[in-house]
């Protein structure tokens, strides 16, 4: 028998800003400021208020489009894997699934690395693991959890 699985947690890493994001955000405040310097004949606080907030604008178009998503859907997402089996956790929400409910377990890879996991009990697919960090080791605890007669399928 093999020994007892140690608890571990997994999350999903925050993703790194884009070169072209500061770019973007460069090139749009270059443009702001030089249509800005031509058309003013005089500069009042207003103007200069005006300037600044597009200018905020932008760089918060800039900085944050996909980290919107990220932000809302996926920043306090965790799998604690454990002695009695896998829980995903989001916020207040759990989805508990135990070692011997699991009825197949399916490995998506591209280019040789692994992307995702399914994870399948009797009522269909249950987690639907992926971009969480090392993913590899994730599939070895989960190999190691699950009883020795479950299928472990390469999709």
């Amino acid at each position: 028998m093999a020994p007892p699985i140690s608890d571990q947690t997994f999350r999903v890493p925050r993703p790194p800003l884009p070169r072209n994001a500061v770019l973007l955000g460069f090139v749009a405040s270059a443009a702001v400021v030089a249509v800005t310097v031509v058309r003013v004949e005089e500069w009042t606080g207003i103007i200069i208020l005006d300037v600044a907030c597009v200018l905020g604008l932008v760089w918060l178009c800039a900085l944050t489009g996909h980290r919107v998503v990220y932000w809302v859907s996926k920043r306090k997402q965790r799998l604690h894997v454990g002695p009695t089996g896998l829980c995903l956790e989001q916020g207040a929400f759990r989805q508990r699934v135990a070692w011997d409910s699991i009825t197949q377990v399916e490995i998506r890879r591209e280019a040789d690395v692994i992307v995702k996991l399914d994870v399948y009990t009797a009522q269909g697919r249950e987690l639907e693991l992926q971009e969480f960090e090392r993913l590899p080791e994730l599939l070895s605890l989960v190999q190691a959890g699950i009883p020795p007669t479950v299928p472990v399928k390469q999709a």
